[in-house]
């Protein structure tokens, strides 16, 4: 199995392209990600991140300034050397599902995100739970000593009320 190259446009669910025709944004496809181009698409070049974590349109023009390469396959090598041969090292960075549109792939990383967070928070909350119970724990003892303490000096107050009452004189 191909190692997947973590940071990297080409393997990342948020790498989109835009139609010509309009504004919808649709999952690049694996011809392109690997090629460069998508046979027969009416799709545009450059390609977008949708996560916004890089300006891939800026850098395949800035690649392709640097070059002076006007002509497709530069065009094509440019846009591989954006895409595939930059590590990124991105944080936003998704592993790519075939299928999955990229708000789609935003949904799982929100979903995984929140059952993280559900976890720990549960986590803490077990925690807390533990740590209040061995509070309590302490309060029941103390509670017990002084109410036994309480019971000796009642019962010892009740002695001597006794004793007196016994000799027939109360002070």
């Amino acid at each position: 199995m191909e190692e997947i190259k973590k940071g990297n446009c080409d393997t990342c669910g948020f790498l989109v392209m835009r139609a010509w025709s309009d504004t919808v944004l649709h999952e690049a496809t694996q011809d392109y990600r690997e090629k460069g181009r998508d046979e027969g698409s009416s799709l545009s070049r450059p390609p977008l991140c949708f996560a916004l974590a890089a300006r891939l349109d800026r850098e395949v023009e800035e690649h392709t300034r640097e070059r002076a390469g006007p002509n497709m396959s530069n065009a094509e090598q440019d846009l591989l050397a954006v895409i595939q041969r930059t590590d990124r090292n991105c944080s936003k960075w998704r592993k790519w599902e075939m299928g999955f549109s990229p708000k789609e792939h935003r949904e799982m990383m929100d979903r995984e995100w929140m059952l993280k967070w559900q976890a720990d928070r549960e986590e803490a909350d077990r925690k807390w739970r533990e740590k209040q119970r061995q509070e309590d724990k302490q309060w029941r003892r103390i509670e017990l000593i002084v109410i036994g303490i309480i019971g000796v000096l009642v019962a010892g107050g009740f002695a001597v009320l006794g004793a007196f009452i016994q000799r027939g004189s109360i002070p």
